[in-house]
């Protein structure tokens, strides 16, 4: 774009080349469905939950059920809207500087984030790679996924098998920080063998 003499990038382009939460949520929508359903399933009744920000991760707190009760701790305010009319889950929003793109809140100093303990995160990737390791498309996420890893007894890695062999520019540490991969079946078969020995893969129909 030309603008006084001066050659500038075109905001459009540039919004379109950025990474948002409300168009991946489009993108591959039943396999996401099917991965949130069975991590749902995971969760239990008196536990304390770290759900990361990412479409996949919204689909698993819409399907927790009515009568769970659990407390949430979230990052992002699609995933606190989809759990505030739960009547007994609990949530609690690290707060922050609110970021669009991905709905993130995110922070510089102290957040709830340290002084929770939970028995399970959720954390969702951009990217997932044997040489890159895990990666995201911001580094306002890298912090709070950092944290959460670090407190959580049982780590859970959710993506659908778009995000397998791929990397994104913000890394947040290597694959075999997890206890569990939960994607599709439809991850490739030589990238399955590349990462199987770093992680255990769960393979959800979809």
């Amino acid at each position: 774009m030309l603008v006084g003499g001066y050659i500038v990038s075109d905001p459009a382009r540039r919004q379109n080349k950025s990474y948002l939460v409300t168009e991946a949520g489009k993108h591959n929508k039943d396999l996401k469905k099917s991965i949130a359903a069975y991590c749902a399933g995971m969760i239990c009744s008196g536990q304390t939950v770290f759900l990361d920000c990412g479409s996949t991760t919204e689909e698993i707190a819409h399907l927790l059920p009515e009568d769970l009760s659990v407390t949430v701790l979230c990052n992002s305010l699609n995933i606190c809207l989809a759990l505030c009319h739960k009547k007994n889950c609990k949530v609690y929003l690290t707060g922050g500087e609110f970021n669009p793109d991905n709905l993130l809140f995110s922070h510089s100093g102290g957040s709830p984030m340290d002084d929770f303990r939970p028995d399970i995160a959720f954390i969702s990737a951009a990217g997932v790679h044997k040489e890159h390791g895990i990666t995201c498309h911001n580094m306002s996420e890298v912090s709070d996924k950092r944290k959460a890893l670090k407190n959580s007894k049982h780590k859970v890695l959710v993506c659908d098998s778009s995000k397998i062999d791929q990397s994104a520019s913000a890394f947040v540490t290597e694959i075999e920080a997890f206890d569990i991969l939960v994607t599709d079946k439809h991850i490739g078969k030589k990238v399955r063998k590349a990462i199987e020995g770093l992680v255990e893969i769960l393979l959800i129909e979809g």
